[in-house]
């Protein structure tokens, strides 16, 4: 049911069109690329860790010495999802899934120059902070392009690819640290992460509940809620 503004015109919720409209093959491909930056965050995740055992042989170090290079990332993906919480409710999940999927990729990828563990661990916590601050926007986006009986499938889709993005970097990891060493690991492991920003950068649209928020205009809301599928017919589109 349509309200009517101050000049007459019907207006319609963007959240009730949401949540009552079906499932487009356009909201699945949402999902579908949430997915892949959920993926690329679980392999960037566990780089370190598959990487430690060829840096303990060429810098000469024991296990231990990584411990807090280990920690400081989880630390940094802490302070990475509260940081990306907040900017993204300010300058949008698009803008933010982009950013710091790119960001974890180049620190991931810049891994493969550290000459020793001071290093490592600054960039390992910068990594922390973007791996993070990917997670919440991720969620963001899936719940916002979802009906809401669909949400929690689709939110646990999405969320499983972090685990299926740490199986995945074991395998990979099993081609590339032999024959190329930490450095060849960090690379390609951050490299998928930077091709996927670059597909977010160019397929990805904003969450339609975050221009509506955020008082885009209506030519935005009625585009992005066609693409949905959505019937606004000309409608006014609110909060």
């Amino acid at each position: 049911m349509g309200a009517r503004d101050a000049d007459g015109a019907t207006s319609v919720n963007i959240n009730d069109l949401l949540d009552s409209g079906r499932w487009s093959g356009f909201q699945k491909l949402i999902l579908a690329l949430m997915s892949l930056a959920y993926l690329t965050d679980g392999i960037a995740n566990q780089s370190l860790g598959l990487a430690i055992p060829a840096l303990m042989r060429d810098w000469g170090l024991p296990r231990e010495a990584f411990a807090s290079i280990a920690a400081v990332g989880l630390l940094g993906l802490t302070l990475g999802a509260v940081i990306g919480g907040m900017l993204g409710d300010r300058i949008g999940r698009r803008m933010m899934m982009i950013l710091s999927t790119g960001l974890f990729g180049l620190m991931t990828m810049a891994q493969a120059w550290a000459t020793n563990p001071t290093e490592l661990l600054i960039l390992r916590f910068l990594d922390g902070i973007a791996i993070g601050a990917m997670i919440p926007n991720g969620a963001a986006m899936i719940s916002e392009f979802t009906p809401k009986r669909e949400r929690a499938l689709a939110l646990a889709i999405g969320m499983t690819f972090i685990a299926v993005g740490a199986m995945v970097s074991g395998i990979i990891g099993a081609w590339i640290i032999e024959p190329h060493g930490w450095q060849g690991l960090f690379l390609v492991l951050g490299g998928l992460a930077v091709v996927s920003a670059c597909m977010l950068l160019l397929l990805l649209p904003e969450s339609p509940i975050y221009l509506a928020n955020s008082g885009a205009s209506q030519e935005q809301l009625q585009a992005i809620a066609r693409r949905c599928g959505l019937p606004v017919h000309d409608r006014q589109i609110t909060a």
